[in-house]
């Protein structure tokens, strides 16, 4: 088969995508804290407000709200907000979440462990009540037993002076909390002044340090805040790729069809990290770019003269040249989609602003200096030589 349907491709891509989650581990966290301190606010801001309830793998009553994410293996409980004294009261509470915790790690099972805790005060709250720090000390006494982390999540931290005496109380109470973040979800209007939303992605931070390695994976694609951490997943991914795209050059019969299940790979992985599906218009571009190559051709022969790789002939690869071609292809057509991929994360533009032609430009020039570099660095090689 010499030829690769954009259709084709956009069904290799989906099911691509579908089986990195299904590879991915399972990652299960809980919301705590008070009625008021905006647990919802958080989880919806920080993993986008697409999320489905499900009923998998904890037992816990309707009144806990358990989430999941597009068919990533993530759950992330919301519990209810206790309150100090009453039939919701802490200490009625912390026996459901001892339970949870404790049957989840004895089944042995990661769909119904808990790997990390999210325990919410409001600053405006300013301090702990005496109720509320011996609580604290009993969850993390029994999390200390399965080393679960507990992360304090400063909410509603729009107030500098509030956040701070909030941390003063902390500190006085001696609370092992793996980390202390100050957040504030949405922007506030202060009447003199906006007060910016921050905090969301140093949370996500915070909890990739304190979770195992395996799970860094998952927390990275379902949470939607740290643009960094996404790319530097996705920049991951296109080295690995672009290396494997340059193992193509040592094949001694080389066709240009052999690189699209690398470009298949490529582009699922990067849309798995952000979550963002790949429209059809730019997956016929793409496909367009090998397949209808005459007009890329003349395009890239202003620059360069020839560019093998995209001739439609079959032809012996017996050079590294090959290679370099076929890794800048995946190299460069991974830093574009991962460039625009970052402004739909950042809502500096959305999914349907996206120009599979203003893309694929910016692959050509893309590809084209890098081809560049490659054959002034085969220049200056010969001459030292």
């Amino acid at each position: 088969m010499d030829r690769y349907s954009s259709e084709q491709m956009a069904r290799d891509i989906a099911s691509e995508v579908a089986g990195i989650k299904v590879n991915m581990s399972q990652l299960n966290m809980m919301v705590i804290g008070k009625t008021g301190t905006g647990k919802s606010t958080l989880i919806n801001g920080m993993f986008g407000e697409d999320l489905a309830r499900t009923g998998t793998g904890f037992p816990v009553t309707m009144e806990v709200g358990s989430y999941s994410k597009n068919n990533y293996p993530f759950i992330i409980m919301d519990w209810p907000g206790f309150e100090l004294e009453g039939d919701k009261s802490i200490n009625v509470q912390f026996e459901d979440i001892k339970k949870v915790i404790s049957l989840g790690n004895k089944s042995k099972k990661p769909q119904n462990m808990i790997h990390c805790i999210l325990y919410c005060v409001s600053a405006t709250s300013h301090r702990f009540e005496e109720a509320e720090i011996d609580f604290v000390r009993k969850l993390l006494a029994e999390t200390g037993r399965y080393k679960i982390p507990v992360i304090l999540v400063i909410t509603q931290a729009f107030m500098k002076k509030d956040t701070q005496l909030l941390k003063e109380s902390i500190e006085e109470s001696e609370l092992a909390f793996s980390d202390v973040v100050p957040v504030l979800v949405q922007d506030v209007d202060l009447e003199d002044y906006i007060k910016k939303a921050y905090g969301l992605d140093r949370l996500a931070a915070a909890i990739s340090r304190v979770i195992s390695d395996d799970l860094k994976n998952t927390l990275e694609c379902v949470q939607q805040v740290n643009i960094r951490m996404m790319t530097r997943r996705a920049v991951m991914y296109v080295n690995g790729f672009a290396t494997k795209a340059g193992a193509l050059g040592l094949k001694p019969i080389f066709r240009k069809i052999d690189i699209y299940p690398i470009i298949v790979s490529t582009l699922a992985n990067i849309s798995a990290v952000y979550d963002i599906g790949i429209s059809q218009e730019f997956i016929e571009a793409v496909s367009a770019l090998i397949e209808d190559s005459e007009e890329v051709e003349i395009r890239q022969n202003k620059i360069l003269k020839v560019v093998r790789f995209l001739e439609p002939t079959v032809y012996l690869a017996n050079s590294a040249y090959v290679g370099v071609q076929a890794g800048a292809v995946i190299t460069s057509l991974g830093q574009v989609f991962i460039k625009y991929m970052n402004l739909i994360s950042s809502k500096e533009m959305s999914a349907e602003e996206l120009d599979p032609k203003a893309l694929v430009n910016e692959f050509n020039e893309r590809f084209a200096t890098a081809m560049r570099r490659n054959r002034h660095r085969r220049i200056w090689g010969n001459e030292r030589k």
